[in-house]
């Protein structure tokens, strides 16, 4: 249900637990933060609808009901996750290893370091606030996102968030 293995799940759960916006001053409680994660991840899995606040909340499917709940899980744990982007967990390879791929990849695509491809990111709402740049060609709300990967797939370069006009 939440479209990752479970080990990607820990992995990911072990970078944010410690995250300061899941220790609160208030008496009010926190959902547990796995289960935040995975409703998160249920979201972010499912196109359309299925992203709704309203859909996951009528769902009831982790026993929060509430979207007030949800839209606050979701902003604690996207919080959580731009905190942690600051760690390298890809760059773009040095010369040596540029080297080395360029010679790994020599028949395919000489001189070739990475592959670059483009795509949408389907909105499941339109947003509030200039709604209309976020309208694409392809007749939905979305981001653009932009990748490049080298021939072991791994990523090399990220860009997101573009509005979906952009070309």
């Amino acid at each position: 249900m939440l479209r990752v293995r479970p080990e990607e799940c820990e992995r990911i759960l072990e970078l944010i637990k410690n995250d300061a916006v899941y220790k609160t001053s208030s008496s009010a409680s926190q959902l547990p933060i796995e289960l935040q994660l995975k409703i998160v991840l249920y979201r972010l899995g499912y196109s359309g609808d299925g992203q709704s606040v309203r859909k996951v909340a009528s769902l009831n499917l982790f026993g929060v009901g509430d979207g007030g709940t949800i839209k606050n899980v979701t902003q604690r744990i996207f919080k959580a996750i731009l905190r942690i982007k600051k760690m390298s967990f890809y760059y773009w390879p040095n010369e040596r290893e540029r080297l080395e791929i360029v010679s790994a990849t020599g028949k395919e695509m000489p001189g070739c370091v990475g592959y670059i491809d483009g795509s949408e990111i389907k909105l499941a709402e339109a947003p509030v606030m200039q709604h209309e740049i976020y309208y694409s060609r392809k007749r939905q709300y979305s981001v653009k996102l932009q990748a490049i990967c080298d021939y072991k797939l791994r990523i090399r370069q990220v860009t997101i968030g573009f509005p979906g006009s952009v070309h």
